[in-house]
C-alpha cells in the first residue's frame, strides 16, 4: 500500500510539474485569456488522461497482486502446518507432495459485483472464487468444501 501510495504521489508531482511548464510555455505566447484558459483545460485533460491510462502500471499486475505471490504453508486439520503451495507472479501455482496442484491451474484475484476482491482459481473453464483477509503473513480463504482455509506465508 505504501509504495502505491509513493507511486500515486510521484505521478502527481510529475503532472504538476508538466501543468507548470505548460504555463511558462503559454506565457511566451500571445492568446486571448480565454484561449490560453481553454488550452490549459484541455491540456490538463491529457495530462489527466494519460496519469489514469498509465497509472494500472505503476501496480506491478493487479490480477496477480504480490501480496499473494510467494509460498503459503497450510494449517490442516490436525491444526499441524503443511501442505505448501506457491503462488507465482505469472498466474501459475505449484503444489506439495501431500498437497498436489494440477500444472494448468491458475490463480488470479477478480472483484465481484459489489466490488469487493476474491481471490480464484482456474482449470480451464472450471474454477472457485472466495472471498480472502491478510493480517500480517497470515491469509485467511473463507468458504470451501471444508470451511474456512488458514495459509502461513514461507519466509
Amino acid at each position: 500500500m505504501a509504495s502505491e501510495s509513493h507511486a500515486e504521489w510521484l505521478i502527481l508531482t510529475r503532472m504538476k510539474i508538466q501543468l507548470k511548464s505548460v504555463r511558462s510555455a503559454l506565457a511566451c505566447v500571445s492568446l486571448p485569456p480565454h484561449q490560453t484558459q481553454r488550452l490549459m483545460r484541455y491540456t490538463a485533460f491529457v495530462i489527466a488522461l494519460a496519469v489514469i491510462a498509465c497509472s494500472g502500471s505503476a501496480q506491478s499486475n493487479p490480477a496477480h497482486p504480490e501480496t499473494f505471490v510467494g509460498r503459503w504453508v497450510r494449517l490442516r486439520e490436525d491444526k499441524t502446518w503443511g501442505d505448501t503451495m506457491e503462488f507465482m507472479p505469472d498466474g501459475s501455482m505449484r503444489g506439495s507432495t501431500g498437497y498436489p496442484i494440477p500444472p494448468t491451474l491458475q490463480w488470479e484475484v477478480k472483484r465481484d459485483a459489489s466490488g469487493t476482491p476474491q481471490y480464484c482459481a482456474m482449470q480451464a473453464n472450471i474454477g472457485f472464487c472466495r472471498n480472502y483477509r491478510f493480517s500480517g503473513d497470515t491469509l485467511e480463504m473463507f468458504g470451501g468444501p471444508r470451511g474456512n482455509t488458514t495459509f502461513r506465508r514461507v519466509r
